[in-house]
């Protein structure tokens, strides 16, 4: 095995380790209920979703006027904490986690190696190449394809149009609108009632257009379900003509 064979393979060791670490990083526990200075709006992430309450004293602490934006100022907040608890969870200081079978651990002995050995060199650094590009003009296609979802928001309201909300493709609470006529007398029950079905049915809405994320059906993601077998990528670029 060649000296650059090893760094392939413990590149792609590396970046597997560093995968399984984000995995598990992002797995963690996320409970972490944040407040705004009052204690009268509470922000806790559920699956990915900013799970919002109001208080039943909201209105002795906030103007009816100013609620939509302590609303939005804690969800920030909450966002911020959350991905500062990421940071620490996947920084350099962070435990190695156990990690899938790899590249180096696959190869030794296997179909790899044989591949490797009986693959002809010319053709080997044509289909490098040919992989090379194909990826690039993937990627790019892809990126363009996130960009464009990225840019999509959502807007959706309650059932009786009191709290209008308007939702990115990454569930961030981009603007938030309150009828202020009902919002003199609505109880903190209420409101948080008709904030959560208007973040519902904006999240519903959005799914109907993204079902499976930003990447989903892009090139780069049906191109990385098909080679996600190492021994399907050697395969491939140990390929004669």
């Amino acid at each position: 095995m060649s000296t650059d064979d090893e760094r392939l393979f413990a590149l792609h060791d590396e970046v597997t380790r560093k995968a399984d670490q984000m995995r598990v990083a992002l797995g963690a526990d996320t409970t972490t209920v944040t407040e705004d200075p009052h204690r009268q709006i509470a922000v806790r992430w559920a699956d990915d979703v900013p799970e919002i309450e109001i208080g039943t004293f909201w209105r002795t602490a906030i103007a009816p006027d100013e609620l939509a934006t302590a609303v939005l100022t804690t969800v920030g907040t909450a966002a911020l904490e959350r991905l500062g608890a990421w940071k620490q969870a996947f920084g350099s200081e962070a435990p190695t986690v156990p990690t899938r079978s790899t590249l180096t651990a696959t190869r030794t002995g296997g179909e790899i190696d044989r591949l490797i050995e009986d693959a002809d060199g010319d053709a080997l650094h044509r289909n490098v190449n040919r992989f090379l590009e194909d990826y690039s003009e993937r990627l790019r296609q892809s990126l363009d394809i996130v960009r464009e979802r990225a840019s999509r928001a959502t807007t959706a309201s309650d059932r009786g149009g009191h709290v209008h909300v308007v939702l990115g493709p990454a569930n961030d609470l981009r603007e938030l609108e309150f009828d202020r006529d009902w919002l003199r007398s609505a109880a903190g029950e209420e409101v948080t009632s008709a904030l959560r079905a208007a973040l519902a049915n904006a999240r519903a809405a959005a799914q109907d257009d993204t079902p499976q994320g930003l990447f989903a059906g892009t090139p780069l993601d049906v191109y990385a379900t098909e080679l996600a077998d190492p021994v399907e990528l050697v395969r491939m670029l140990t390929r004669g003509e």
